[in-house]
């Protein structure tokens, strides 16, 4: 289970990939991870075999446009598909956020984020943290989006 580490690169993942469960879709999927990175999967979870398509796909690409291939060769599995997930993958240090949900009338799970600038510290949860923090301190992830932290600046790419 998460989070899952290889060399540089942790990743933490809720949700569900319905093609998992297909044999037919998990042979694609399959197929499409970097054969070094195959026999270092330990587990059986689609979160697992998730972070290993990321890692094969940020071989040839930047991090984000690695998270946006990923998503599209999922979609392109099936259209019936359902993908709904939220995860963080840190590569380098560099924390990349998201929430996604490929149905348009369907929301993913609620994910927040909050920073605190005196402390540099950011703050990743499923719903607000009430503990001495304000709700309004805390940003709801929009959905379909990748943020990420560059210089302790939040920026948000749509999917």
């Amino acid at each position: 289970c998460h989070p899952f580490l290889y060399e540089n690169t942790m990743f933490c993942c809720n949700g569900i990939i319905q093609s998992f469960s297909d044999g037919v879709l998990k042979k694609k999927w399959i197929c499409d991870i970097d054969d070094k990175l195959l026999v270092e999967i330990k587990g059986t979870t689609d979160s697992e075999y998730l972070f290993y398509l990321l890692l094969s796909y940020m071989k040839s690409r930047d991090t984000i446009l690695a998270i946006e291939d990923a998503l599209k060769f999922l979609n392109s599995l099936d259209e019936k598909l359902v993908i709904c997930i939220n995860f963080v993958l840190i590569q380098d240090k560099m924390p990349y956020i998201v929430r996604y949900m490929n149905k348009k009338n369907q929301k993913p799970p609620s994910l927040y984020l909050k920073q605190d600038i005196l402390s540099n510290e950011f703050i990743v949860s499923s719903e607000p943290l009430n503990n001495e923090s304000k709700i309004d301190e805390w940003k709801l992830i929009e959905k379909n989006t990748v943020t990420y932290i560059n210089n302790n600046n939040l920026k948000t790419i749509k999917l």
